[in-house]
């Protein structure tokens, strides 16, 4: 963790140094907009990746070099699963989630309309994953809530000076809690396991837009 911060502050010092070409006016106090993107994931079995597709948020520059970025994550899938022997669906699912965050980002003097940024980011994650068998009954319900603090690193390049790309990973600490419910078909239940557990975690990368007003 120490060198992971080392190596982010270092980097941001570099950019911010640089004598080549800025565009101060680029990012101007009170400068405010929307952001939306998606997450990126490789192992969404683990609890700490939990399925996050969708965030929507707001991006506000206290200072060119300081700003706030509260988001809502949300995520909704439904569908079945069909047995290949029988072809009937043998099981349908409901998964959903839904969360918010708050970052605080510092970012670096902007270059050829590319820019550093980075910060902490703190995040409360819920979501819910069911199970049916053909009656309607329910097999399964697993509900997770997580909350994590990571300190986040991304980088801004902008297309025009209100329309631009971003995208960020982070590294922190994980709290999470995961609440497990199975049943027989006949609706005998079988599980009602909790399990709750604090460990480090590598957050996965963001890639998103940000469109600002002003």
């Amino acid at each position: 963790m120490k060198r992971f911060l080392g190596i982010l502050v270092a980097l941001l010092i570099l950019s911010t140094g640089l004598a080549a070409e800025t565009q101060d006016n680029l990012i101007h106090p009170a400068k405010i907009g929307i952001t939306a993107g998606t997450g990126m994931r490789l192992y969404t079995g683990l609890p700490y990746l939990l399925p996050e597709d969708i965030w929507v948020g707001v991006v506000f520059h206290i200072l060119p070099a300081l700003a706030l970025r509260p988001s809502l994550v949300f995520y909704k899938a439904d569908g079945g699963v069909t047995d290949n022997v029988t072809t009937t669906d043998s099981t349908t699912f409901a998964n959903g989630g839904l969360g918010g965050a708050l970052g605080i980002f510092y970012y670096s003097r902007p270059r050829h309309n590319f820019m550093l940024y980075a910060g902490p980011e703190v995040k409360y994650y819920f979501s819910s994953e069911m199970d049916f068998y053909d009656n309607g009954d329910k097999k399964s319900d697993t509900s997770t809530k997580q909350l994590t603090a990571a300190a986040l690193l991304g980088t801004q390049y902008m297309l025009s000076d209100r329309f631009g790309f971003q995208a960020d990973v982070g590294l922190g600490m994980l709290r999470y809690s995961k609440h497990l419910r199975t049943w027989t078909v006949t609706g005998t239940k079988t599980a009602d396991d909790e399990t709750e557990e604090t460990t480090f975690f590598l957050r996965p990368a963001y890639l998103g837009a940000v469109f600002y007003f002003n």
